[in-house]
């Protein structure tokens, strides 16, 4: 790098280490450069530490001796005013000089993440939160996990699945008698995931993604790519996992699953405030039908490459694919802002609604938003045009159509109309519930997003997410207005 690439790097870890001209080769000696400066202003003296482990609850015995513990240290350091402005990414124990090393640093001045790697005696630079959407970088070293150029932490929700947490600690009793968290004084120091959610991930994400919506808004000649940006909106640039908060293997009679493995709540309620009554209870389910569900399909836990095998669902039950937070995050932005009305959003979520993620009929849409620079201002109105114009003359089950009628409605009306659709839909989906074929269509979508899941990048680990007797292959499955579950 030249001196002035090198001058542009201001976050923490570039100016308390690299900058100092020191390159630590295992992540001790990096905590302990970090630590040299805990009394300056500069310093980042506050320190936590976060587990996660997708076998962290798989009891070791000879059946699991030859199955990898995937254990990740996330380690974060900061100052009270500040927060967390240096995460730390690697695995036990700290001293290993072989053990992979990353950082992701908040840069204040440029606001974006710097994201960096230790390789062999050398530190690379990998890019900034802004290369994610390098067409020369997307996809490609960091970004192909921080596809937005912002933190990730797949399980975000309780009970965080696989994480030590307030819902599950990490026994020592999962790993063999030698591996080094046993005697690792990190590990011994973990947290609950709870704080890494509420402290460190979506505040990271909400400060990125207003930071890249003000440069984005703010450029005199309109915005670049604004198909991109609702991208966030009718599409899935990421997932998150979620799943009950009820263990696979308990006692209670009834448990609830998540909501948003029926629709966008966290989009639609928490950002857009639609109110929708039926979302009072929660989507229940008997413990027989669950139970015969995970039979019929053959879940199953497994790591083929170690030979293990354990039936049944992951350790808390219902584990799936829900819609990813930094989408959520930029829908409210982009209505807060002005820039999108919450009835013009809404109105499009609304489009295929029952099917919150992977929605072929709602990504359709991104067609009619304008490709080329554009107004900030003008992007809805454009966006409106377009559908209307291309939905004259098609059935009412086009997309465009769908979406149109919606749009032709008041702010108010809208919101009526789509508190009503989904409080049917919900009342429909309590109803199939309530029967065994209903859980066991129900699981069969739940099995077809894990499938897609496994088919995108952030998909690093055979053990996050139960397989089942249907062909990774088979067609994907949908969830109509009515609760049915049909072929796509």
């Amino acid at each position: 790098m030249t001196d002035g690439e090198r001058a542009s790097l201001g976050d923490p870890f570039f100016e308390l280490v690299l900058a100092r001209g020191r390159f630590p080769g295992t992540a001790a000696e990096l905590l302990a450069v970090l630590n040299d400066s805990n009394g300056a202003p500069e310093g980042v003296p506050e320190q936590m530490v976060f587990v996660v482990a997708e076998a962290g609850q798989i009891p070791f015995n000879s059946a699991s001796a030859r199955l990898p513990r995937s254990v990740r240290y996330v380690v974060t350091r900061g100052r009270p005013a500040s927060g967390p402005t240096v995460l730390v990414s690697t695995r036990p124990p700290a001293t290993d000089p072989t053990a992979f090393l990353q950082v992701a640093g908040w840069d204040g001045r440029n606001k974006v993440f710097h994201f960096y790697e230790r390789a062999g005696d050398a530190w690379l630079w990998e890019g900034s939160s802004w290369h994610a959407f390098d067409d020369a970088a997307r996809g490609k070293g960091p970004f192909d996990s921080h596809v937005n150029g912002t933190l990730v932490m797949k399980e975000l929700r309780l009970p965080w699945l696989h994480w030590n947490s307030t819902a599950q600690e990490i026994p020592l009793e999962s790993f063999p008698p030698d591996h080094p968290v046993r005697t690792d004084p990190l590990f011994a120091a973990r947290e609950s995931a709870d704080i890494l959610e509420r402290r460190v991930v979506r505040p990271a994400v909400q400060r990125w993604t207003r930071a890249r919506l003000d440069r984005l808004l703010g450029a005199p000649g309109g915005v670049a790519a604004p198909r991109e940006l609702l991208r966030h909106l009718l599409a899935a640039t990421s997932v998150n996992i979620v799943s009950s908060e009820e263990r696979s293997r308990g006692s209670k009679p009834e448990f609830g699953l998540p909501a948003t493995f029926f629709f966008d709540v966290e989009s639609i309620v928490n950002q857009l405030a639609l109110d929708i009554s039926g979302l009072g209870q929660a989507f229940q389910v008997r413990r027989p039908d669950y139970e015969s569900a995970v039979a019929a399909l053959g879940l199953v836990l497994k790591h083929s490459d170690a030979g293990f095998q354990q039936a049944g669902d992951a350790f808390f039950a219902w584990p799936v694919s829900e819609r990813a937070f930094e989408d959520c995050v930029v829908v409210g932005e982009l209505t807060r802002r002005g820039i999108l009305s919450p009835g013009f959003a809404l109105g499009l979520l609304m489009v295929d609604a029952w099917n919150p993620t992977d929605s072929a009929a709602r990504e359709s849409l991104l067609q009619y938003v304008p490709a080329g620079t554009t107004p900030a201002g003008q992007i809805e109105a454009e966006t409106r045009r377009n559908i209307n114009n291309a939905a004259a003359g098609l059935p009412p089950e086009a997309p465009e159509r769908i979406a149109a009628d919606y749009l032709t409605l008041d702010e108010g009306a809208m919101r009526t109309r789509a508190a009503a659709e989904l409080d049917a839909f919900v009342a429909k989906v309590r109803a199939r519930l309530a029967t065994s074929q209903g859980v066991l269509d129900f699981m069969r979508v739940a099995d077809w997003r894990r499938r897609a899941f496994r088919k995108r990048r952030i998909a690093e680990f055979g053990l996050t997410l139960p397989f089942s007797n249907i062909d990774e292959n088979a067609p994907p499955l949908a969830v109509t207005r009515d609760a049915e579950v049909v072929e796509r």
